[in-house]
């Protein structure tokens, strides 16, 4: 008799367990592996947290890129390396590429009946910022009246971009079974941009005769708003539990 009792208790607890809602969602956005160059789209972590019809929604993204072209210019301007037209020898430093953020909404879902899509629309909070690095040196030629002068040259160029605003995502998931699911969702967002760029240049000249020494140096800062409809800013994998 005890034998049986434990059995059924068993039994029902496993029950209890299967028909446990599932509230916890986690998954992949993968739309910043397509879009490229876009402050509002970068691979991230999602986690949502299911409330009846309505989902908390959390991203976390965090990216790094390297700049492995060892060969060609940072930049021109006038005076810069712009003139500097052939029989060039510079290598960069690696540099740098690293954007960050996190997004927080809710998102309301509606079953498509019989079937395993869903739909939903929903609001976040977006905070994004981007740090960009690219430096190098190297010795050109300076092509000039018939003649050839021999110049060392230093560029350095650093970027800062901070992202503030909202965002109104709407998308269609489509779920494999109980678990795992799929969805794509576009975004109007509204947000606020604030940045700031720093140019710098330095060329010697190697001519022990006539030896001139250039530098360029400019600061400067930008900011305004980014709205309008981002086609593809969610491309998910996941899972629920």
């Amino acid at each position: 008799m005890k034998n049986t009792a434990f059995v059924l208790l068993v039994f029902l607890s496993l029950q209890a367990a299967a028909q446990k809602e599932r509230k916890h969602d986690i998954g992949l956005n993968m739309a910043g592996l397509f879009i490229q160059n876009q402050a509002t789209i970068e691979p991230s972590i999602i986690y949502k947290y299911k409330m009846s019809d309505w989902q908390l929604r959390f991203q976390f993204s965090i990216n790094s890129k390297f700049n492995d072209n060892k060969s060609g210019g940072v930049f021109s301007q006038p005076g810069g390396f712009g003139n500097f037209i052939q029989d060039t020898s510079f290598d960069f430093d690696p540099g740098k590429n690293i954007q960050y953020g996190t997004m927080a909404g809710i998102q309301r879902n509606f079953k498509l009946d019989g079937s395993n899509f869903s739909w939903f629309y929903g609001i976040d909070l977006i905070y994004m910022h981007t740090d960009t690095k690219v430096s190098g040196r190297g010795t050109v030629i300076l092509n000039s009246s018939g003649f050839s002068q021999v110049s060392s040259i230093s560029l350095k160029e650093q970027n800062s971009l901070k992202t503030f605003g909202v965002g109104f995502p709407l998308g269609i998931s489509f779920n494999f079974g109980k678990r795992f699911y799929t969805a794509i969702e576009s975004k109007f967002v509204i947000v606020y941009q604030t940045g700031k760029v720093y140019r710098f240049s330095e060329t010697t000249s190697e001519d022990v005769f006539n030896p001139i020494a250039t530098t360029f140096e400019k600061s400067s800062n930008t900011k305004g708003f980014d709205l309008g409809i981002k086609p593809l800013t969610g491309v998910f994998v996941g899972i629920n539990f």
